[in-house]
């Protein structure tokens, strides 16, 4: 008769054990190399690359991320660029005074504008939108947002801030951006213009003129009329932006006014023993949160290694992280 045998041997256990021996003496070893925190590290870069699509989402502006390296020797550190609204202006009634606003000339404010009551300058004049929080300085870049409606067609000034920009309508029908650059000591001005045309009387437009990332832009009713590159930091401004031409050449109405000023937020830092891989010098979230398909035309990837070993390997996709295959 035949006997089947059940369970294990003296002998057969023991080999089991050494087996697991070795094969946990290798895992232990693998995880004495890896450093404890380069966990830790990966937790906190997806949640700095997704905190920065939120604050895209929340601001409606774009938010820009980066990798930073000084030299071969510096372990690098994250660091991201938002707009913070430093200024904004509405022209309802009753809001002069929390939004200190100082009417000159013929101005009036609370009449029709773009989307109820707005700035009145039919007749000319001047409004001076003061703000509130000391001197305004963003050395990193600036934009300015507000509508605007020409009654008549006429050259002008639209808006100037002593020292840090103009933004003028040219004879032709042209957008002019003129921006003060500098090194922190001296400065400069650059002027940008759209194609002739651009504005047309009667119509109202919406204008964002941005001077920041090294560029400088004119957007006009959604569209990206004028580009050019330029390098450096801006002054601190004097005064207050004041909309309207002070010798009444501008007749016609303003509305929303939206001063933002570009700030850099730190992210977090790596150590001597930890690396990073971003697959573009920046990476630009639009004011949806989604990858900018502008700028990116593919997932940007995202590697993580400590003590020469990869902890991560993502992609930074148009809504989401995903990981690289």
């Amino acid at each position: 008769m035949l006997r089947h045998r059940s369970g294990f041997t003296l002998a057969e256990m023991m080999l089991v054990l050494v087996i697991l021996g070795i094969l946990m003496g290798i895992g232990l070893g693998g995880a004495d190399r890896m450093d404890p925190g380069a966990r830790g590290l990966q937790r906190m870069v997806e949640s700095f690359v997704q905190s920065s699509r939120d604050r895209a989402r929340a601001t409606g502006q774009n938010v820009v991320l980066r990798f930073e390296k000084n030299d071969d020797l510096d372990p690098g550190r994250f660091a991201r660029f938002v707009y913070r609204s430093r200024l904004e202006a509405t022209f309802e009634p009753g809001f002069e005074e929390r939004e200190q606003i100082q009417l000159g000339g013929t101005g009036v404010l609370g009449k029709v504008g773009r989307y109820g009551a707005g700035l009145d300058l039919t007749q000319g004049g001047v409004a001076t939108v003061v703000g509130r929080g000391g001197t305004f300085h963003s050395p990193a870049g600036l934009q300015v947002e507000f509508d605007f409606k020409m009654e008549e067609f006429a050259s002008c000034k639209l808006a100037v801030w002593k020292d840090l920009f103009e933004i003028n309508v040219q004879r032709d029908g042209s957008l002019q951006w003129i921006v003060s650059w500098g090194d922190g000591v001296t400065w400069n001005e650059q002027n940008l213009a759209t194609p002739a045309g651009s504005v047309k009387p009667g119509r109202w437009h919406h204008l964002r003129a941005i001077a920041a990332g090294q560029s400088m832009q004119i957007i006009l009713n959604g569209k990206l009329l004028a580009q050019a590159e330029s390098l450096g930091e801006q002054p601190p401004a004097e005064g207050s932006i004041s909309l309207g031409d002070p010798e009444g050449r501008f007749t016609g109405w303003m509305d929303e006014l939206q001063v933002w000023g570009l700030a850099r937020e730190e992210g977090p830092e790596l150590s001597d023993d930890q690396d990073a891989f971003l697959g573009a010098t920046e990476v630009v979230f639009d004011r949806h949160g989604r990858l900018d398909p502008s700028v990116h035309q593919k997932p940007v990837p995202l590697r993580i290694s400590a003590l020469g070993e990869e902890v991560s390997a993502t992609q930074i996709g148009v809504f989401t992280e995903e990981p690289l295959l």
